[in-house]
């Protein structure tokens, strides 16, 4: 059985291979600007946009589990979100006050300590001044 290759099918092939390329691009890139979590959350996502649109494009069933299982994964894309941006806000203040008090720690007063002299280094850590003032 041989296939015959024609300009459509070669077009349709070539167009498969373009778009497959795209989306491993397209995942590459979400996962090195975010985490790999954060993609599979951007997955969930999609699929409740293709639940969705099924419903009110194309009249499939809109049954109850389907419907709960939905608004479930939204609220939870909505609240990873939320959760996130509260996190790297919080971080960017930091860091500007850290800027703004013009405090940079240097490596080597960076202590490695074991477990059994961390109740003297705590206790010397009370008596100094606090390295990043927090607003």
């Amino acid at each position: 059985m041989e296939f015959e290759y024609t300009v459509p099918s070669l077009t349709a092939i070539l167009s498969s291979a373009v778009l497959a390329l795209l989306v491993n691009l397209s995942i590459f890139m979400v996962i090195g600007k975010t985490s790999p979590i954060a993609y599979n959350v951007l997955g969930h996502f999609k699929l409740c946009v293709i639940l969705a649109s099924g419903f009110v494009f194309f009249g499939e069933e809109a049954n109850p589990v389907k419907v709960t299982g939905t608004i479930m994964t939204v609220i939870g894309v909505v609240l990873y979100t939320h959760l996130q941006q509260s996190l790297k806000s919080g971080w960017e203040q930091r860091e500007k006050a850290a800027q703004v008090n013009n405090r940079e720690v240097p490596l080597s007063s960076i202590k490695v300590t074991s477990n059994s002299n961390q109740q003297e280094e705590e206790e010397e850590e009370k008596d100094k001044e606090p390295l990043i003032a927090q607003k």
